[in-house]
């Protein structure tokens, strides 16, 4: 519930003097920051420079496996690149993901991982969460499990149809590798718990 609501639609493009139709495609609308921060209960931090202790632990596990199931490593909630954080009263952050067109699962033919990370492609997974998050790893992947069939199901419905089947082919494969993963326990250890970030 804490992340940005999207509307896909078809965006027909005109000169503005003329009328004229240059072209139409597909775009989408983004929900404003503020309104997502509303909904949570909160307010936008501007700040960076947020560690993973400033982050609601439960959550930012969440949003770690999140990036790492779609194979995204283009963010950063410290430094609030492709992402954001609500603070709440409490004085606790949420973060929100958002711009994923670097992620695997999106595979765009532009997209190439930080060199300085130890991955080739896109679509090699790297969990970027940290340590200290490690201990909510087993109550948040269930919740992966309880949302798989949800998760297919948007490669299938009226819009994903809208997609080319070679596409969601890769893609729920892609999904298939993360899924064999969290079900076993010594690789979860291995790709997940093991590969975590030391908050230094």
């Amino acid at each position: 519930p804490v992340s940005h609501q999207v509307r896909l639609l078809r965006m027909t493009y005109a000169d503005s003097a003329t009328g004229k139709v240059d072209e139409t495609k597909f775009a989408f609308l983004i929900e404003d920051p503020a309104h997502v921060a509303v909904r949570a209960g909160g307010k936008i931090l501007k700040e960076q420079g947020a560690g993973p202790d400033d982050l609601e632990p439960k959550a930012a596990t969440l949003a770690y496996l999140f990036q790492y199931l779609i194979g995204n490593t283009d963010f950063s909630f410290s430094a609030l690149h492709n992402s954001e954080l609500v603070a709440l009263p409490t004085g606790t952050n949420l973060p929100i993901a958002y711009d994923f067109d670097y992620a695997g699962a999106v595979n765009a033919t532009y997209s190439a991982p930080d060199p300085t990370l130890p991955i080739n492609t896109v679509r090699q997974r790297l969990y970027r969460g940290f340590c200290q998050q490690n201990v909510h790893v087993p109550e948040v992947l269930p919740l992966f499990q309880q949302k798989k069939a949800e998760i297919y199901a948007l490669y299938t419905d009226s819009i994903g149809a809208l997609m080319s089947p070679k596409v969601v082919k890769e893609t729920l494969s892609y999904f298939d590798e993360f899924y064999s993963t969290i079900a076993d326990p010594k690789q979860v250890d291995r790709r997940i718990v093991r590969e975590c970030r030391d908050n230094k």
